[in-house]
């Protein structure tokens, strides 16, 4: 069983709610989509995967899991959308095949921070997109709230620190806005622009539990997000390669 795989067993989406970041991902992100062919890199259980489904023609998912490769091939049939091509490739998003210059989007949601080295994968994405294509990015904040407040608390010696479940999940960095801008750009990348995601005061488990059945709450952390988008938990951020 591979690392992947392991992580697969334990972490579900749909049980924490990392699922309400995704959800507002999709909210910001589908304001910067430009074509109907999708590349998604990663889709662990697949609800990403689902939700790219109302916006794309085509998918082609890269996945290092077969364990989430077959949970999200069931969650993908039983959406029964005959209009929407889905594709499997089981691989790691640094030695994949694909078409160059053939995608609109690549959806690049919370990779980033799991490489060690980001070059092999920034550069393939850079070759998959047609020109005008768009990669959307997100990647936790190291500026989050929650974060701050646990540096405040003695939980973390500074707010890049990686903590318990970023351990867990395999996470090799947190990035911040600029730590992130200095990423893309450095691999010849354009920003299209950028947004935060949702405010974050309070763990995982204690936001689900704070918000459980409190839309208004959830629609206040993202509104007053918009205002705060450096402090936000997580950072959108749309990227095309430079002509």
């Amino acid at each position: 069983m591979n690392k992947l795989d392991e992580i697969a067993h334990y972490y579900k989406i749909e049980d924490d709610f990392d699922m309400v970041y995704m959800q507002h991902n999709f909210i910001v992100a589908q304001d910067y989509f430009v074509g109907e062919k999708f590349l998604e890199l990663g889709c662990a259980t697949g609800e990403s995967t689902l939700a790219s489904m109302h916006f794309a023609k085509q998918i082609d998912v890269v996945e290092g899991s077969p364990v989430n490769i077959d949970i999200t091939k069931k969650k993908v049939e039983a959406q029964n959308m005959p209009a929407v091509t889905v594709n499997f490739q089981e691989a790691y998003w640094e030695d994949f095949s694909f078409e160059e210059n053939s995608y609109s989007d690549v959806l690049f949601f919370r990779g980033l921070e799991h490489l060690k080295d980001p070059a092999p994968v920034m550069k393939n994405i850079f070759k998959a997109l047609k020109p005008g294509g768009r990669c959307h990015i997100v990647v936790p904040n190291a500026n989050s709230l929650h974060r701050k407040i646990g540096v405040n608390m003695g939980l973390l010696k500074e707010v890049h620190e990686l903590n318990d479940r970023d351990k867990s999940v395999g996470h090799e960095r947190v990035f911040d806005l600029y730590t992130l801008l200095e990423t893309v750009k450095s691999f010849d990348f354009e920003v299209v622009d950028w947004r935060g995601v949702m405010l974050k005061v309070l763990s995982n488990g204690q936001m689900q539990e704070l918000c459980k059945d409190n839309e208004n709450l959830i629609k206040g952390f993202f509104e007053v997000g918009k205002e705060l988008p450096d402090r936000c938990a997580e950072l959108y951020m749309a990227i095309t390669p430079k002509k």
